[in-house]
């Protein structure tokens, strides 16, 4: 069987910003085709002025020779989509419009994202295949080999092997970060560095959403499937039955496997702990990509870094709660559970300063659920600063370089938080492929949602009814910003009016970038001081 993960590109014209174009096309409307080593591709000529490359297979061996020069080089973005890493894809993510508004902006970028192996296929922690061959993180080695290809081949397209930006939302930036780390392990800095600036939105390294993955939590949802699919249980010691069994799963066809893992088994997982943090999918530890069940923010390559998150982050979270969920008993194991506590007294401390807080502070946000009381906006401000705030901290401090903290190799790091609701929530757009089915007074808890700033990153916002000249407003700075560190590792170098300095990351004064243009509030530098108190506690 051969394995056909695809790539896409998309990239301004080159008759509109380049003196020279580094593939053919007759006419603007012709398909523009790009050789490379693995043969020749034939693109589609958008109107909006903006080539498309869909799907290209970056997995297959190289079949052709190399034919074309390449003109004058653009920045590269390439992006990981999250999902939990269970499901996603990229088909999701057309970024024509990123594309063409860094043309417009005088700053046309090249954007790339690629397809990686999912659920049971791409993050099966377990004992079968630890002890075959290390057939683990099969996901990550696809978004790798995905970076190697695109160092081979980008300049083909017109993109700059040089001034690579990798980015990545929710899972995407954990997986993101998960190739910064591999990249210090390997040495793939400086010449053979396949990135060389990163932008995590709303998924960090230390977040306590990546603890607790186990081969015992693995070993459980193999045998489920392979009672699903016929095959014998899992062997308990390596030994030849390993390879019948193996064998056997190797033989069920794809999509009897997808419907298993993503249908019938995605929905197991702990049922004390509503967070994803003792799921049956996620990374493993291999010794190679990983050699530690906890992850932490100063193992990575030092290369200038973005990452901020949003102010509900919660709320994705507290969607699925109930009432019951969100007393102080339940709150306080979440806390003792994800902190992975052994002091019986943590979680009393901790829960009582969130009660000491108004629901605004702990953010009730706009339009609330009339049906709940304040213990909900309790409930998402613990699981939000538990998965993502308090994880955003120990990276900008660890990472950035005025911390010095990495051993003398911090790099330049720019924090930021969003606070701008959209028009609609992000689990009713379009762009968000898979909205929950709950009803509007349901989805209006969710405020400023994880996950809401991708509208305003891709400019999807232009196209959404409700909007207003705020979240244009909010769209035209965050692109800027993004394709400004994508040409120069530096936010702040657009060329732009109106749009404040981002000031570096500096742990002394702990300002961060909040990017919100409603309620009177305007975009620009602010304290990083949410629940100060909280975290302190943490």
């Amino acid at each position: 069987m051969i394995l056909i993960l695809p790539l896409i590109f998309l990239l301004p014209s080159l008759s509109q910003c380049l003196p020279q174009q580094p593939y053919a096309s007759s006419s603007p409307r012709a398909a523009p085709r790009v050789a490379t080593p693995q043969g020749t591709y034939i693109g589609n000529a958008s109107v909006a002025g903006v080539d498309q490359f869909l799907s290209i297979r970056y997995a297959e061996p190289p079949i052709g020779p190399l034919r074309t020069a390449p003109g004058e080089l653009l920045p590269v973005m390439v992006f990981i989509y999250g999902g939990a890493n269970i499901n996603g894809q990229i088909k999701w993510y057309n970024s024509t419009g990123l594309v063409q508004s860094s043309t417009d902006a005088g700053k046309p970028v090249i954007f790339v994202s690629m397809n990686y192996r999912l659920g049971g296929f791409g993050f099966l922690y377990n004992t079968l295949f630890q002890r075959s061959g290390n057939i683990l993180n099969t996901g990550l080695k696809d978004q790798h080999l995905a970076l190697q290809w695109v160092q081979a081949n980008i300049a083909r397209f017109g993109g700059d092997p040089g001034k690579v930006t990798l980015f990545g939302q929710s899972a995407g930036s954990f997986n993101a970060w998960m190739q910064m780390r591999y990249a210090a392990v390997r040495g793939e800095t400086g010449g053979r560095a396949l990135f060389h600036a990163a932008i995590l939105e709303s998924g960090m390294p230390a977040s306590l959403a990546l603890k607790g993955q186990t081969p015992a939590n693995g070993n459980a949802y193999l045998n489920a499937t392979l009672a699903a699919v016929g095959c014998a249980p899992l062997p308990l010691v390596g030994d030849a039955s390993d390879a019948a069994v193996l064998q056997c799963l190797r033989a069920v066809p794809q999509d009897r496997l997808a419907f298993v893992w993503f249908n019938t088994l995605s929905p197991i997982r702990n049922q004390v702990d509503p967070l994803l943090v003792q799921e049956q999918v996620g990374f493993a530890v291999d010794g190679v990509w990983i050699d530690t069940p906890y992850y932490w923010a100063d193992e990575v390559v030092p290369i200038p870094l973005i990452t901020g998150t949003v102010l509900n982050e919660g709320s994705f979270y507290g969607l699925v709660l109930t009432g019951t969920a969100t007393n102080p008993v339940y709150l306080g194991t979440v806390v003792a559970t994800d902190l992975n506590s052994t002091d019986p007294t943590l979680p009393g401390p901790v829960v009582s300063t969130y009660f000491a807080h108004s629901a605004v502070e702990n953010g009730k946000g706009y339009n609330p659920d009339p049906t709940l009381d304040d213990s909900y906006y309790i409930g998402e401000a613990v699981l939000g600063d538990t998965v993502q705030n308090i994880p955003r901290r120990v990276l900008l401090g660890q990472h950035s370089s005025s911390a010095n903290a990495v051993g003398g190799r911090g790099a330049p790091t720019w924090g930021y938080m969003f606070k701008q609701r959209p028009p609609i929530s992000i689990y009713k757009q379009p762009f968000y492929p898979l909205p929950p089915a709950l009803p509007d007074l349901v989805l209006s808890r969710a405020g400023v949602a994880h996950a809401s700033e991708l509208a305003y990153v891709y400019g999807t916002i232009s196209a959404l009814s409700g909007r207003t000249a705020g979240d244009i407003e909010v769209s035209r700075k965050m692109q800027a910003m993004w394709f400004s560190f994508a040409y120069s590792k530096n936010p702040n170098s657009h060329g732009q009016a109106n749009i404040p300095r981002w000031e570096k990351y500096d742990p002394l004064n702990a300002r961060i970038f909040q990017f919100q243009e409603q309620g009177g509030a305007t975009s620009g530098m602010a304290s990083d001081s949410m629940r100060l108190d909280s975290y302190a506690t943490l």
